[in-house]
């Protein structure tokens, strides 16, 4: 295969998909302008709930934060804000989020996010169209002096070899961690970075390479929501071994493989099978970092759009206190 092998708006971008099996008369009209998607309903006690279920939503949340509105987390992987916040209407019909009555003034309060981000170009992509603040990192960064003041967490999925940092590097690294600092890790590279800084006692195990496509998952019971369904995967990864206190985000299902190509290697490992039921996101705190690892592609190419709020909620929960699960 030269390219991905599986792919579904519906499954991955969260898209309503009508199979059509007859033939149709269907009116049709050049298209001046989309129809807004987002919508402020009339403001509860609290102000607006908005559930941060995809990247728009997210978008819309950084908006906000960005906008100097006090919004605090509520259960379920929600946000709060107030009804004096000036910047919903704008936030909704600029991202298309929807905005509904809040009773329930929220439990955590949430700060904008700075991301010292050492990621794929798709990553750095992804996460700067969702509107975070983005820092770029590397080995070669950290080890020109790096100040991690200026950052909330660390974004972990390419050109980050922690046993490659010198000793200044490695100690300033270690600081930021154990002072509360985040860490979002995605495939070899964050898992590597995690088990070489002693943080989370969970074990990575690679699938087969060249595997990819849409997988089945069920949500875990950790600290995101809006994990469970579907997946991407591109060289898959899940986890073994757990430590104490460390949750599954998201599973692999019985039978992971919806579409696309992973077939066991030539010994027989790195199959479906394997990954059948394991862990595919798991999430901690340990030695006072909180860390969110991912098996899967969550932002890959940035394609699964629905899958963005994912990523999104790992940073916003690594960066602060977390929100109640």
């Amino acid at each position: 295969m030269y390219d991905i092998s599986g792919w579904s708006h519906g499954l991955l971008w969260g898209a309503r998909t009508d199979p059509v099996r007859e033939a149709v008369a269907v009116p049709v009209a050049p298209v001046a302008a989309a129809a807004p998607t987002g919508r402020v309903e009339e403001p509860g006690t609290a102000g607006w709930l908005l559930e941060v279920a995809d990247g728009s939503d997210a978008a819309a949340l950084n908006d906000l934060l960005a906008a100097g509105a006090e919004v605090a987390w509520t259960r379920g992987g929600a946000v709060v804000a107030p009804a004096a916040a000036g910047a919903v209407a704008e936030a909704s019909d600029r991202h298309g989020a929807v905005f509904t009555a809040a009773d329930d003034p929220g439990d955590a309060p949430l700060e904008p996010v700075t991301v010292a981000v050492a990621g794929a170009a798709d990553e750095v992509f992804t996460l700067d169209a969702l509107g975070f603040e983005l820092v770029p990192v590397s080995t070669a960064v950290l080890n020109g002096g790096f100040d991690w003041s200026s950052v909330d967490v660390l974004y972990a999925g390419s050109g980050l070899v922690y046993a490659d940092l010198d000793a200044d590097a490695r100690a300033a690294l270690d600081g930021f961690l154990a002072d509360g600092g985040g860490l979002v890790g995605r495939g070899a590279t964050g898992a590597r970075l995690n088990d070489q800084a002693g943080l989370l006692e969970a074990t990575r195990v690679a699938g087969r390479a060249d595997a990819n496509g849409v997988v089945a998952a069920a949500a875990g019971e950790g600290v995101l929501t809006g994990t469970g369904g579907h997946t991407f995967v591109y060289s898959p990864g899940w986890f073994t071994g757990l430590g104490e206190g460390v949750a599954v985000e998201q599973a692999y299902a019985d039978d992971p493989l919806v579409a696309g190509h992973w077939r066991a290697g030539a010994d027989g490992s790195g199959g479906p099978d394997a990954a059948a039921g394991r862990a595919a996101v798991v999430s901690g705190t340990a030695n006072g970092a909180p860390v969110v690892l991912f098996g899967t592609e969550p932002l890959f190419r940035h394609h699964p759009k629905g899958l963005f709020a994912q990523v999104a909620q790992a940073l916003y929960w690594a960066a602060a206190e977390a929100p109640p699960a």
